[in-house]
């Protein structure tokens, strides 16, 4: 017969056990709330709508909501049941795929896939980013879910940049995009070229050759495309969300199609060559 110390000694390894139970993420927002396994197959689904919503991250319209990632255990059977469900169709290659999502399977975000909200209250807030018409917000997005950008998303991103930090050419080419609005900054990048060549050879001087008027009408520019283009001022949007933009539709995806960005033509050069406030800005070199 085993000693009764050893029994109470067991037991006690048996209550303080690591808990083994499945694993879950919620991921919810103002869109709604999506449940994932901590599987391979829950964890590329999971991927795909970190990429839906990157690629969306511009077009909620929105100048404040945030997505946030919940861990959960022990959920009802009845939610657990709901997990991966925006996988319409499961194609098992996926697994094997270097591509961290979904290639071949069929996933939907829609309404009817969403769970209740009122099982965060059970989780632990895992991360949380904020989704803005904001560069740092989009950034920090983009690396912390090692998402991909679309062509459209750059653009408005550099644009977003350069407005608020003047330009700066390694993040407007990037080495993968070419910046759609790179013509109107193309002045303004070759004189600063000079400025920094200048600054280089009169290392003691502390005359900064035009380079913070040169920034300033780079700002200004990329604040008239904002403006014109996005309608966005100050970061922020200067119109609502209007229900019936192609942004607003739900997402399906369909096998072998990837995400398609319509790029608009620019027809308003001449305003956003000029600065906003009508003053110029640029120095003589």
């Amino acid at each position: 017969m085993r000693d009764p110390e050893y029994r109470r000694f067991t037991m006690h390894c048996a209550r303080t056990a690591p808990d083994d139970a499945p694993l879950y993420r919620a991921v919810t927002s103002s869109l709604g709330t999506y449940l994932f396994s901590d599987t391979p197959k829950g964890r590329r689904a999971m991927y795909c709508y970190m990429q839906y919503m990157t690629d969306r991250f511009f077009g909620m319209r929105t100048d404040a909501d945030t997505l946030k990632i919940y861990e959960l255990k022990h959920l009802p059977p009845r939610i657990a049941a709901m997990a991966d469900k925006c996988i319409d169709k499961f194609v098992k290659s996926d697994l094997k795929s270097e591509y961290p999502g979904l290639e071949r399977s069929r996933y939907s975000f829609t309404e009817e896939k969403w769970v209740p909200t009122s099982v965060l209250s059970e989780g632990v807030c895992s991360a949380a980013y904020s989704i803005s018409p904001c560069y740092e917000d989009f950034e920090r997005f983009v690396a912390g879910n090692r998402t991909q950008v679309s062509s459209g998303n750059h653009d408005l991103a550099t644009l977003l940049y350069i407005a608020e930090n003047g330009y700066a050419a390694s993040v407007a080419d990037d080495g993968l995009h070419r910046f759609r609005h790179r013509e109107f900054f193309s002045e303004v990048a070759s004189k600063l070229r000079d400025c920094d060549r200048a600054r280089m050879g009169n290392r003691q001087s502390t005359h900064d050759f035009g380079y913070g008027a040169l920034q300033q009408q780079a700002r200004e520019i990329a604040a008239g495309i904002l403006r014109t283009e996005y309608n966005i001022q100050n970061g922020r949007f200067l119109t609502e969300y209007k229900e019936s933009s192609p942004d607003a539709k739900q997402h399906v995806s369909l096998p072998g199609t990837g995400t398609v960005t319509k790029r608009r033509e620019t027809e308003r050069r001449l305003r956003h060559s000029r600065p906003v406030s009508g003053k110029r800005a640029a120095i003589k070199m």
